[in-house]
């Protein structure tokens, strides 16, 4: 079965919750209009249609709310709908839920309400990538002087940009997949022989390590 376009209608509303505007789009296409109109609020009337289709809604929603200052106001090829439930013209409620047209300031509310418990979330996550790390390393050793203490190990000449690029990626097997592929490209050596290696000087490699 083929997965859904991901075309969808929505409308807009003024501060009076009366629908000014509607239009097509795919993602976040519904938060830009709302923005260039200047709009109070708006909703997805429906969802996971395909070009053809969601422009025939469109046109058929414009027709019938009459929005004649709309570009997209003819049909553009598209067949009128007959058998379509309309949303009222305007909605006593409506006007009090602008869904997402101020996602940053609905953002910020959240996070100052729940700022500690994102923090420790975050904290978390991060914990986790950095215990792959070390789990990685696990069985390694430096290859120049042998040392094989996990917690003294580290990726030359990469290591800052690895253990960053871990720790802000996921844990799902394709995400490991791309820091493992960073990685490959960097030899495992302790961080004083890092150090030194970051210096220019030369060190001789050791290919046992010291247990």
């Amino acid at each position: 079965m083929a997965r859904p376009s991901g075309h969808y209608v929505y409308y807009l509303w003024d501060k009076e919750g009366v629908i000014n505007y509607i239009g097509k789009g795919k993602i976040g296409r519904i938060y830009e209009s709302a923005k260039e109109q200047g709009a109070f609020g708006g909703v997805i009337y429906k969802r996971n249609l395909d070009e053809q289709t969601a422009l025939s809604i469109e046109a058929t929603l414009i027709n019938h709310f009459g929005i004649d200052n709309l570009q997209n106001k003819k049909p553009n090829g598209a067949s009128l709908m007959s058998n379509l439930k309309f949303p009222p013209r305007q909605h006593g409620t409506r006007k009090n839920k602008p869904l997402g047209v101020l996602p940053k300031i609905v953002g910020q509310e959240h996070y100052k309400k729940y700022k500690q418990t994102l923090k420790k979330g975050v904290a978390l996550a991060r914990r986790k990538r950095e215990i792959w790390i070390n789990e990685y390393l696990a069985d390694k050793f430096c290859v120049y002087c042998g040392e094989s203490e996990t917690c003294s190990l580290a990726f030359h000449p990469d290591n800052k940009e690895i253990r960053k690029f871990s720790r802000e990626t996921g844990l799902r097997e394709e995400l490991r997949l791309r820091v493992l592929e960073k990685i490959q490209s960097n030899t495992i050596v302790c961080l004083n022989c890092h150090i030194k290696l970051n210096n220019g000087i030369d060190i001789q490699r050791n290919a046992s390590p010291i247990l």
